[in-house]
């Protein structure tokens, strides 16, 4: 089947950004939310006779990280739609992640459609009639990037806990042994 004037569109979109944490933090996952919406239109003869119009699109993003631009990915996932009457909410997440350095999130996508009118002819005439149809696809608000963090406790504090569970310990040692002699006097 042939789609007579046949309208189509295709725009791609991605990004890179280095992130890291503060010091005395590590990277724990993240996650990027956000939403497709689309409409279709699909022309059509008055009588159902000729050629019926078209109307198509689709849409799609992903999320990864990487340790270097372009390197291999250690988080990723994606997102698509296609023939979106209404809206698609999607949130990508990263899964458990334990990153102290810097690293690389890249967000990439695309949207496309396609659309071509209903084609007939009317008695008598030799030209064609047309209803024309239409595809709308893109995203629905901008992107939300959530980054989860937690505290890398220093050396030092580690060494402070087991002071303080050592003392703790040697207050219950002397309490139970002042305990027994009591007893036994």
């Amino acid at each position: 089947m042939s789609y007579p004037n046949m309208t189509t569109y295709f725009q791609d979109y991605g990004s890179i950004f280095q992130l890291s944490a503060r010091e005395g933090y590590r990277v724990t996952g993240y996650s990027v939310s956000g939403g497709f919406y689309g409409t279709h239109y699909v022309g059509h003869s008055p009588d159902g006779s000729g050629e019926p119009g078209s109307a198509d699109s689709g849409a799609a993003a992903w999320a990864y990280a990487s340790d270097t631009p372009g390197g291999a990915r250690f988080a990723s996932g994606s997102h698509s739609a296609s023939n979106l009457n209404g809206h698609s909410d999607f949130r990508i997440d990263s899964g458990a992640l334990d990153k102290t350095g810097s690293f690389y999130f890249s967000f990439d996508g695309y949207s496309s459609g396609s659309s071509s009118p209903a084609t007939w002819y009317e008695p008598g005439q030799w030209w064609p009639s047309r209803a024309y149809s239409a595809a709308e696809i893109g995203l629905k608000n901008p992107l939300l990037l959530t980054v989860y963090t937690q505290a890398v406790p220093e050396p030092h504090t580690y060494a402070m806990t087991l002071a303080g569970l050592a003392l703790l310990a040697g207050v219950a040692r002397r309490r139970t042994r002042a305990g027994q002699k009591k007893r036994e006097a």
